[in-house]
Order: structure tokens, then C-alpha cells, then sequence
């Protein structure tokens, strides 16, 4: 996921916005391809050994597919806006999950 949401956005600094967008088409394809692990990754996340068939966790699954998916469509056509708004969709369902199943940290 951080391979979108470091590239997507802009900072203000002393010498004002900053784009933290890609400007090669070697860093658009890095932002495709992370786009694309996330997909595959929440994907196994729905397999039976990670969500033991529960429902909500195969939904917001889906969810995070849905908004990577976006991700990865908007790096491809290089739009940048886009690419901002599913990084922020990605990062709601991920807020949602992390809400839901938040585990205790071992002490």
C-alpha cells in the first residue's frame, strides 16, 4: 500500500507544493505493480486460511480490491487526481479492517 501512498499527493513545503506524484513512466509502473501486489495479496487474504469464511472480512476484502483496482487503472492512464482518491479509498477500507480486527499487541 505504500508504494501508492508515497507516490500519490503533495506536501507543502518553504518553497511551496510539492507533487509526489511519479515523473518517469518507470515510477508510474512501480505505482502499477504495487497496485497489483495489493490486489493479489488481499486476494489470498480471502482464501479460508486467512478469513475462516467470515463475511465481513471476505466484504472489506472485496472493498480493498475495488480500490486498488481504481489505483492501479488511474496510474495507468497516469491521472493523477485519481490516483490520490483511490489511495484514499484504500485507506478507509483499511481503516474500516484494522477498526474491525484490531489484534492486541504481544506484551
Amino acid at each position: 500500500v505504500d508504494g501508492i501512498w508515497l507516490r500519490s499527493g503533495w506536501v507543502l513545503t518553504d518553497q511551496g507544493e510539492e507533487s509526489l506524484f511519479p515523473d518517469t513512466e518507470e515510477g508510474w509502473d512501480e505505482v502499477v505493480a504495487s497496485a497489483q501486489s495489493v490486489i493479489a495479496l488481499t486476494e489470498e487474504l480471502k482464501t479460508e486460511e486467512y478469513s475462516d469464511n467470515d463475511p465481513e472480512w471476505i466484504a472489506i476484502s472485496d472493498g480493498l480490491i475495488v480500490a486498488a483496482e481504481l489505483a492501479r487503472d488511474a496510474a495507468q492512464a497516469r491521472e493523477e487526481q485519481a490516483l490520490f482518491d483511490a489511495g484514499g479509498q484504500m485507506y478507509r477500507v483499511c481503516l474500516a479492517c484494522h477498526q474491525r480486527y484490531a489484534m492486541e499487541a504481544p506484551e
